[in-house]
C-alpha cells in the first residue's frame, strides 16, 4: 500500500470517528433535549416550517447550548473531512476511462461540504432567532442547504460504490485470466 493510500485510510478513520461521535453521542443528546425530535442535521429530506418551529420550541436551554457549541463545533470539521474522503477516494479509484467519474464524485463531495457548512450557519441563525424571530424564509433556506448536502453526498457515495464494483469486477476478470 502506498503512502498516499495509508494517509487516505487514516483520514477515513478520523472522519468515521467524527461521524460516530455525532451519531452515537451528540445528536442523540440533542434529540433527548427535544422530547425525542430529530435534530436538523439528521433530516436528509429537509424540514417544513412547522417541523422546524416544533423542534426549536421543544429544545431545552441546555440542548440549545449543546447544539450551538458541541454539535456545531464537531460539524465544523466533519463536512471537510467527508469531502476529502469522498473526493480523494473517487479520484484515487478512477483511472483511465473512468476518470470522469472521479471528477463527478469530487465535485459532488465539495458541493455537499459547502452545503453542509451553509446548513450549519443556517441552523445557528435559526437557533439564535428562537421561535419568536424565526421566519419561514430562514427555515426554507436551511432546509434547502440540507437537501443539497444530502443529494450531493449521496450521489458521491453511490458513485464510489459503482467504482468499487467496477474495480471488483476487474479484479475478478483478472483473476480468472491468470488461472
Amino acid at each position: 500500500m502506498t503512502r498516499k493510500w495509508k494517509l487516505y485510510w487514516l483520514l477515513f478513520i478520523v472522519t468515521l470517528g467524527f461521524y460516530l461521535v455525532m451519531v452515537i453521542w451528540s445528536l442523540p443528546m440533542i434529540s433527548s433535549q427535544t422530547a425525542g425530535l430529530v435534530p436538523f442535521d439528521m433530516r436528509p429530506g429537509g424540514y417544513s416550517s412547522s417541523e422546524a418551529r416544533e423542534f426549536i420550541a421543544n429544545l431545552s436551554p441546555d440542548g440549545k447550548e449543546f447544539y450551538l457549541g458541541t454539535q456545531l463545533w464537531l460539524d465544523t470539521f466533519y463536512p471537510g473531512l467527508l469531502a476529502m474522503v469522498l473526493g480523494f477516494g473517487g479520484l484515487g479509484m478512477s483511472r483511465g476511462r473512468f476518470r470522469w467519474l472521479g471528477y463527478i464524485i469530487f465535485t459532488c463531495a465539495i458541493l455537499g461540504a459547502g452545503a453542509d457548512y451553509f446548513e450549519n450557519a443556517s441552523i445557528y441563525d435559526m437557533l439564535m432567532a428562537g421561535t419568536e424571530r424565526l421566519s419561514d424564509k430562514m427555515i426554507a433556506k436551511s432546509s434547502m442547504f440540507t437537501l443539497i448536502k444530502s443529494i450531493s453526498t449521496s450521489i458521491a457515495m453511490v458513485l464510489i460504490l459503482v467504482l468499487i464494483m467496477i474495480k471488483t469486477l476487474g479484479w475478478l476478470k483478472l483473476g480468472k485470466a491468470v488461472r
